[in-house]
């Protein structure tokens, strides 16, 4: 059941170079790593992963919408959604309002305007729960879905939007998708289960996302240690540490 995806014929040939290569699946003692953290646009600064993948996917798709009214966020300086949007729109001319105070870290990329103005706005809502799914353009992660072991039989994903963890179990759904996180999902046919920070870090591989990934991992080790084994793969979304670290 292999997946193939042609992005030839999209109307942008942003970062296509970059969006076009699988990233690596790595093994580490019994268990697989889809490092979509090694997704790094060198014209997009330190973004990365499928959090980024979406988001650059999502604007491209509906360019002309998105350019014409623009986006606006009510998210905190250390939102990995905020930096990917501002990256991106920056690069693309597509105007980004953030309602609430953002500190210094994007002054001169991103409007800043009152939170209470937030309502008033006609620009459209980038919130990935709240998005519309028709708009949100999932051919970027299904294009990933190629280098994806056959004999894979769960895929494991810290959730933060949910997006990533649905278009896993849209487009694989003889696979069963595992989702950790902080907010559920909405989706009967994901089994959700919410973090546990009263856990102890167990040793990680390499260097996880403090926020979704180490949670995830830490959560995996010590509540469902039988998925540790060579058929399941661990979805790595991305790594934001440079947003809370790097202050």
């Amino acid at each position: 059941m292999k997946i193939t995806v042609n992005l030839e014929n999209w109307p942008q040939n942003f970062c296509s170079a970059d969006r076009d290569q699988l990233t690596p699946i790595e093994q580490y003692q019994n268990v697989l790593f889809k490092r979509e953290d090694k997704f790094q646009p060198k014209l997009l600064g330190n973004a990365n992963g499928s959090k980024l993948r979406v988001i650059v996917d999502t604007l491209l798709a509906n360019y002309k919408m998105f350019q014409q009214r623009g986006i606006k966020l009510h998210s905190k300086s250390m939102s990995h959604t905020l930096y990917n949007c501002v990256v991106v729109c920056n690069m693309l001319n597509i105007p980004i309002t953030n309602y609430g105070e953002i500190g210094e870290r994007y002054e001169g990329l991103c409007n800043v305007m009152p939170r209470q103005m937030y309502d008033l706005s006609d620009a459209i809502e980038f919130n990935q729960r709240k998005l519309d799914r028709s708009l949100i353009d999932s051919r970027g992660i299904v294009k990933q879905f190629e280098n994806i072991p056959t004999n894979i039989k769960t895929i494991v994903v810290a959730s933060g939007s949910g997006v990533t963890a649905s278009i896993v179990q849209k487009y694989l759904p003889w696979i069963h998708v595992v989702a950790v996180g902080n907010k559920p999902i909405n989706n009967p046919k994901i089994e959700f289960h919410y973090y546990d920070d009263t856990i102890t870090d167990y040793p990680q591989p390499f260097q996880m996302d403090d926020k979704f990934e180490r949670r995830m991992w830490n959560y995996v080790n010590h509540n469902m240690p039988e998925l540790l084994n060579e058929t399941t793969l661990i979805w790595v979304t991305g790594n934001y540490n440079f947003l809370r670290f790097n202050q």
